[in-house]
């Protein structure tokens, strides 16, 4: 059947102790009549509090398969704050490829930007990946893609390496243009038609 934990007194906690590690007593677990909160605690430290707006976490928490955090508006679903006060970066994102056996050409990491079309198919509309080209220790090598979609299709529009960087790398009917001060084609490149222009100041496309 069920166990019913129950407090008849208002405003009064329930609360679990045991050892503290040291011989002694320490918090493990409290409902608080006052608040509503559920805390959990690890030797008395809080670590996790339910609120009336969600759940907070105190420390490091660590998940072991994959965590979806859905939104029913538009607003920000993941937020990373630093505190620190010194000339350091932060805060810190890391995608860490953390392989057993790593070889050549391993995909590290993508950012994949997902979104339904017309009929209701989930599609990948662009994506951010890094590849490991050479794994060697001391000649460690990598190569950076951002992918499009057009037309149905994935274009490369832009890899980075460490010896070039390539535009266009899946040949795609894909221009290339830089636009300077007072012209929005300065420096043009066609892929139709594979012809390169570059227009002098006052000059404009005909």
């Amino acid at each position: 059947g069920n166990l019913t934990i129950k407090n008849n007194a208002d405003d009064k906690d329930i609360k679990f102790y045991s050892d503290n590690g040291s011989g002694g007593l320490a918090d493990y677990f409290r409902a608080k009549g006052d608040t509503g909160e559920a805390i959990l605690y690890h030797y008395g430290s809080e670590k996790l509090a339910t609120t009336s707006t969600g759940v907070d976490i105190t420390g490091a928490f660590t998940a072991t398969d994959g965590s979806t955090i859905t939104t029913a508006d538009n607003t920000t679903q993941l937020t990373l704050i630093s505190t620190d006060a010194d000339a350091n970066a932060g805060p810190k994102l890391a995608l860490y490829r953390n392989s057993s056996s790593p070889a050549d050409n391993d995909l590290l990491g993508q950012i994949r930007f997902l979104g339904e079309d017309d009929a209701g198919a989930e599609v990948a509309y662009s994506e951010i990946s890094a590849v490991a080209l050479d794994v060697s220790d001391g000649t460690t090598d990598t190569e950076l893609r951002f992918d499009i979609r057009h037309a149905g299709s994935v274009n490369r529009i832009l890899t980075l390496t460490p010896t070039e960087v390539s535009i266009n790398n899946g040949s795609f009917d894909s221009d290339f243009r830089v636009e300077s001060n007072g012209n929005t084609h300065a420096l043009f490149v066609d892929g139709g038609n594979e012809q390169i222009g570059l227009l002098p100041a006052g000059a404009t496309v005909g």
